[in-house]
């Protein structure tokens, strides 16, 4: 039987290699999960719009596009939500790989960020998925008047 440690001697600390990798992986999975969370609902949206455009194309006097469904500018904020960085370089091409780049992506830039203190990791984190969405979202809007 092993003797009681005194109240004043606590066990041994985690060694430090194994703090980061445990920080390392909580962060990319949050971040993943917040990915995934925003693609989701981002994708009940442009289905709803899908509907709708739909829905205008069958009537007989449609409103202008952009009072009834969503404008540009909002389909590619939904669009950079739906399918990340990697949707902006992919723009119709293989959506399943741009989200699978994107969630890589997030879950890095989690991982990265759950090495900072606590509060600063997720004001730190939030703020650069906030940089990088505004940044898709322009590329995503801009992109399809500007390449071809």
């Amino acid at each position: 039987m092993k003797p009681a440690l005194p109240p004043t001697q606590s066990p041994a600390p985690a060694k430090k290699g194994t703090r980061w990798a445990e920080r390392l992986l909580l962060g990319g999975m949050l971040a993943l999960a917040l990915f995934s969370f925003e693609a989701g609902l981002a994708h009940i949206a442009l289905a709803r719009n899908d509907a709708c455009r739909a829905s205008l194309a069958s009537s007989r006097v449609a409103p202008a596009e952009g009072y009834a469904c969503m404008s540009e500018l909002a389909l590619a904020a939904t669009n950079a939500f739906a399918r990340g960085p990697a949707g902006a370089l992919l723009q119709e091409k293989m959506t399943l790989a741009s989200w699978a780049l994107s969630g890589a992506l997030y879950a890095m830039l989690g991982g990265a960020s759950a090495q900072l203190a606590p509060g600063r990791a997720v004001l730190s984190y939030l703020g650069i998925h906030a940089f990088v969405l505004v940044v898709v979202c322009i590329i995503m809007f801009i992109g399809p008047h500007v390449i071809v």
